[in-house]
């Protein structure tokens, strides 16, 4: 199975506690925002994974939850630069004790090319940085299949298409709730959506 990771913000606007019986259409709003995290399967187009959380959280830390919803056997993983570094091969390579082990696509930080040579599971890293230096990040993304990411933004665009880019809801487990049932209904439509394809008798 091929996993997409992204993440995206979500606003919302809280009203600021004031007088007691003040009119809620008149009081001061406060806006703040949220980080939906998104895993999508390409084989079916549906979401396999959301985590919403606030933005103080970085998408790396926030991969295992969001990878403790995917089932079944992860043979390629995409996501942006914001996910390299050890602990991310860590969690998708270094724990899983079957084989082929999955391969990791993600962009190496310019600030952080340095070739590791600690860990067998870190190989996979240094080819990309290899590619990148002597090929340019361009070409490390057309040979690598990288540009398959914009499947997961455009899931991210359908979200908030359809779903919308404000959260209704106040607290954060309404909030998570939610973005639950958002992503639950982009799947439903994608079920009903797909064509079924049957061979000639």
């Amino acid at each position: 199975m091929e996993i997409l990771v992204d993440s995206t913000e979500l606003r919302v606007v809280e009203v600021k506690s004031g007088r007691k019986g003040r009119d809620p259409d008149t009081a001061a709003k406060r806006r703040g925002w949220r980080k939906l995290h998104l895993a999508m399967g390409t084989g079916s187009g549906r979401f396999v994974a959301s985590k919403l959380t606030t933005c103080r959280r970085a998408d790396a830390a926030v991969l295992p939850e969001v990878m403790d919803q995917v089932d079944g056997r992860i043979d390629r993983f995409l996501a942006d630069g914001a996910f390299d570094g050890q602990p991310t091969y860590d969690l998708l390579i270094g724990r899983r004790q079957e084989l082929p082990i999955p391969e990791l696509i993600v962009p190496p930080r310019r600030a952080d090319r340095v070739r590791s040579r600690e860990f067998d599971m870190i190989r996979q890293r240094d080819r990309h940085i290899a590619y990148v230096q002597t090929h340019g990040k361009r070409a490390w993304q057309t040979a690598t299949g990288y540009t398959r990411r914009n499947l997961i933004g455009a899931g991210v665009s359908r979200y908030k298409r359809i779903i919308g880019r404000r959260l209704r809801t106040r607290s954060l487990a309404a909030q998570r709730t939610e973005t639950h049932i958002g992503v639950q209904v982009l799947n439903r439509m994608i079920d009903l959506g797909r064509p079924i394809t049957q061979s000639a008798a």
